[in-house]
Formats: structure tokens, sequence, C-alpha cells
């Protein structure tokens, strides 16, 4: 009786440790660049924009979306690495225009990870969180992204 007394509470223990979210879910992205240097790495959290100023020209850069993301979570052993596609927009001046951005994919097929806007190139370098645990999704707003615009 004694032993299963306490299978059961060692069942429930594990029960609702495996329900709880991580840190790193339950916390949305914060400290996101407002403002870029070209050539220097920065980050933006989702459904935020940063600007850069190169001379005369002020170059926008938001993060729009999460098309996809189905990178292998680290508590899995997977066949391909998955891959990750997030939307951006740029804009200088009047003129906007938006690109999907990716990370991963099979061998041998082609991502695109920068795209090229009015002169500049904007490099996708990162993306976190990374998944922890299969069967879980990363909501939206903690997503951020790490980029870098260099001249072309």
């Amino acid at each position: 009786m004694k032993n299963t007394l306490l299978m059961i509470t060692a069942l429930i223990w594990i029960g609702f440790s495996a329900c709880t979210k991580s840190k790193t879910d339950q916390a949305a992205c914060t400290g996101g660049a407002t403002t870029f240097q070209g050539n220097e790495p920065f980050f933006l959290c989702y459904g935020t924009s940063a600007k850069g100023q190169d001379g005369n020209i002020t170059l926008k850069v938001q993060f729009d979306e999460v098309f996809e993301d189905s990178r292998c979570p680290n508590d899995v052993v997977c066949v391909w690495q998955g891959r990750v596609d997030v939307g951006i927009s740029c804009t200088i001046g009047n003129f906007t225009t938006s690109d999907t951005l990716s990370l991963g994919g099979l061998d041998g097929t082609p991502t695109s990870d920068s795209t090229i806007f009015q002169g500049y190139k904007i490099k996708l370098l990162k993306v976190d969180p990374y998944p922890e645990m299969a069967g879980t999704t990363i909501p939206a707003e903690d997503y951020k992204i790490r980029l870098l615009v260099s001249p072309e």
C-alpha cells in the first residue's frame, strides 16, 4: 500500500513536471533593437522594427511573421535538421518590400538566409528560442531574430 501511494505520487509529480513550460516559453522577447548600425549584428523581437541610418538614407527593418519552425527539438534525434522561415519587411522612404528569410533545410536544398533591398543586404543569422521539446509550440511573441545589414 505504501509503495503504491509512493508510485502514484511520483507519477503525478512527473505528469505536472512534463506540463510546465520553461522560462523561455513563458517570457516574451524583450530588449530588441530600435536602431542598428551597418555591419553590426542586432536582434529584433517579433512584431518590432529597427532603423539604421546611412548618410541621408534611413532603412527600417521589421520582423513580421514566423511562417514555419520545423527545427529538430533538442530532446529528439531527427533525420534532418528542419528549418525556420521568418517574414521581414524593409522600408526606405515610401518604398516597402517584404521577404522570407530561412535557416536550415535539407542538405542540398538551398534556403535564402538573406535578401537585397535598395543596395543593402539583410542577412538572417539566428532565430531564437530554439525548440526544446517535441510537441511544444513557441508563441510568436517569444521569437527574436538576429540580423546583419550591410551595403551590397
